[in-house]
């Protein structure tokens, strides 16, 4: 299928060849860094992120869209940063065995998620108030979408009810 895909819209291959090598990142000891660079700390949140963005204009081609619509695609690689980090909550003692350092290892987890909780409001508010068009809102709900993931989080007491939680909205096993 891949093929296919190649050899009728050939910029898929950019999207794909940004996969593999984000992948590979995420696995391969990196001969700059010396590590994986999900062994950085706290860069699995951003760099998660930015290879699903990038795989994402690489496949459409749409880099001048980006570009020009620059805050859309931050505000994008923001909420999915954002919801990253929710998975690093399950994983947290896992990553930390490993020597993968989190945000969630880091720093308090009330902490994380108020600063999460913060930036999802900040995006919600700036398509409100500073665009009303459609991409400006759709963004705005996302992100009311995320605050909406985030503060049960946020208001849970202690890592094993966030961790029911999450079990019970993702149906973790």
């Amino acid at each position: 299928i891949q093929t296919w895909c190649v050899a009728h819209q050939p910029q898929v291959a950019v999207g794909m060849l940004i996969g593999a090598m984000g992948g590979a990142g995420y696995v391969v000891d990196l001969p700059i860094i010396r590590c994986r660079l999900k062994q950085v700390p706290c860069a699995k949140t951003f760099y998660i992120p930015f290879v699903c963005i990038a795989m994402a204009l690489g496949t459409t081609g749409e880099w001048l869209w980006a570009y020009e619509n620059w805050e859309i695609t931050l505000g994008l690689w923001t909420l999915v940063a954002i919801n990253a980090l929710v998975f690093d909550i399950k994983d947290a003692d896992r990553d930390l065995e490993s020597g993968v350092y989190t945000f969630f290892n880091l720093f308090p987890y009330r902490s994380v998620l108020a600063g999460a909780v913060m930036a999802s409001w900040a995006l919600a508010l700036y398509g409100i108030i500073f665009s009303l068009s459609p991409l400006h809102l759709c963004l705005s709900a996302a992100a009311i979408g995320t605050i909406l993931l985030l503060l049960p989080l946020y208001l849970l007491e202690g890592k094993p009810q966030v961790e029911t939680y999450l079990t019970h909205v993702f149906e973790w096993n």
